[in-house]
């Protein structure tokens, strides 16, 4: 089967995009810190500080100036594919956890 792993019956992911229970309880905390108003001024500096297109790529998805958008539809904007828009999107949160911990938020 290569690089994939049988779930289920119906499900094929790659290995890469299979998450331990660690690393879903991260990123969902840090989604939570995120979406929060309070914190809406401190993401927008974080933000900042990552490269253009990962700042566009998690803007889009966490929807910071219009309506959520798919990794397809973010895909489409930055003429990648949705899977290359989730790896980048994995990556940003990586680097914004690592910026707003160092900034004393997570």
């Amino acid at each position: 089967m290569n690089n994939y792993v049988v779930r289920g019956l119906a499900f094929m992911f790659k290995d890469d995009e299979i998450k331990t229970p660690k690393e879903i309880i991260i990123e969902n905390d840090l989604l939570e810190l995120l979406i929060q108003d309070d914190n809406r001024k401190v993401l927008l500096v974080a933000l900042a500080q990552l490269p253009v297109r990962e700042e566009g790529i998690v803007e889009l998805y966490l929807g910071m100036h219009s309506a959520p958008k798919t990794f397809e539809e973010i895909g489409k904007i930055f003429r990648i594919s949705g899977g290359r828009t989730r790896q980048l999107f994995k990556r940003g949160l990586e680097r914004l956890r690592r910026l707003l911990s160092s900034m004393g938020y997570f």
